[in-house]
């Protein structure tokens, strides 16, 4: 076992690598390293775009769901009665108020 490791160490030796090859690795790493970097940040902007805009469209809809529901129920419960006091007048203005202030 002890004679693996001396062959290595002269297989090593024989191929002669010198500085310049290892700067040329070095800088070929370094390139790869920088490329893959401006990918990564690329692809994780448009991936916080593009959810920020599904998060947007998503609210915009929820939120004109529950307007129309509300609206429909509103209106729903003061058409019932077919007698409408004030009261359920300014109720039902006050209601309406606050569902379009949204």
């Amino acid at each position: 076992m002890s004679s693996t490791p001396k062959r290595w160490i002269k297989r090593i030796q024989k191929s002669h690598f010198q500085v310049k090859h290892l700067l040329v690795i070095f800088f070929i790493l370094i390139f790869f390293l920088i490329l893959i970097l401006f990918v990564q940040k690329t692809s994780v902007q448009e991936l916080l775009v593009n959810t920020q805009n599904w998060y947007q469209q998503d609210s915009a809809e929820r939120m004109a769901n529950l307007t129309a529901t509300t609206l429909e129920l509103l209106i729903e419960q003061n058409t019932e009665s077919r007698f409408i006091t004030p009261r359920d007048k300014a109720r039902m203005i006050k209601a309406l108020d606050i569902l379009l202030s949204q």
